[in-house]
């Protein structure tokens, strides 16, 4: 899947949510995380996520971690992660 050329956005290809222990509304998360994706992953801060697909923060936090589990994305935490930051390191999608 990679097709995310600014304007569009790829999906995967998921034939039953609920088989893969998501919700409807992670896909919104999914695309949101598409639209920051570079080749080597991308490094959003979770509000800046929630900002984007007009969310709650706690929700993306959730979100992600549904998606990850379905393993839609690959989530690396940073090694000098701080108090302050909220950031999501690295996803590969």
């Amino acid at each position: 899947m990679e097709c995310n050329d600014g304007q569009f956005v790829c999906l995967p290809h998921i034939l039953n949510l609920k088989e893969n222990g998501l919700k409807y509304t992670d896909i919104l998360i999914y695309v949101a995380l598409r639209s920051f994706d570079k080749l080597d992953g991308c490094f959003p801060m979770y509000e800046t996520i929630a900002e984007r697909a007009k969310c709650s923060r706690d929700y993306v936090i959730k979100a992600i971690k549904r998606l990850k589990a379905a393993e839609f994305i690959t989530v690396m935490p940073s090694a000098k992660r701080t108090e302050q930051c909220n950031t999501v390191t690295s996803i590969v999608i």
